[in-house]
């Protein structure tokens, strides 16, 4: 779930929505008289079952994160990012899709994530890292803010990790400042 700055339009994803269980956010609309009513409905163009499309989501100012942390693109269930951008018109359409060049099996790239103004950060909490299975791993992104993608900027780590450690299973983002959470 994720909340507009404004407070009046709400993000819900549903994971395991549909009969194919491809995932969907779906958003509302806050209006004084009517209250919270349905305004649309967002999907993977390329969705498959079990993608889990809407497991992770975040808003900030005219930009949605939205992960699929289940899908296959690099690996078995390395995970995507799609993200979105307002409209004039208000609504909420794809601009661009994030895999990891590095993508393993069961990253579950994005399966916590935060976005805050142009700067983006999602977890792969299950990433191994010098041979310590699980220790964990946060990607951070960038807007640019000429071409309106999200470039990859340097991964982060625990200096001290170790295995298990789940590195970025909890992401606090304000400003500039990142607090990341592990076992």
């Amino acid at each position: 779930v994720a909340l507009s700055d404004d407070e009046r339009t709400l993000f819900v994803g549903a994971p395991l929505d549909g009969a194919s269980s491809h995932g969907a956010v779906y958003i509302f609309h806050y209006n004084e008289t009517l209250g919270w009513t349905a305004a649309g409905k967002l999907g993977a163009p390329d969705g498959v079952e079990l993608d889990h499309f809407g497991g992770s989501l975040d808003v900030s100012g005219d930009h949605l994160a939205v992960a699929a942390y289940r899908t296959n693109d690099m690996a078995f269930d390395s995970g995507s990012l799609y993200m979105f951008a307002r409209q004039g018109d208000g609504t909420w359409s794809q601009t661009q899709k994030i895999n990891l060049a590095d993508g393993a099996s069961s990253d579950l790239f994005g399966n916590i994530l935060r976005l805050e103004g142009d700067l983006l950060v999602a977890s792969t909490v299950t990433r191994d890292i010098d041979g310590f299975a699980d220790q964990g791993l946060v990607h951070t992104f960038q807007r640019d803010p000429a071409s309106g993608h999200w470039l990859d900027l340097v991964p982060l780590t625990a200096h001290d990790g170790s295995p298990a450690d789940y590195y970025g299973s909890a992401l606090a983002l304000a400003g500039n400042r990142l607090a990341v959470g592990a076992y």
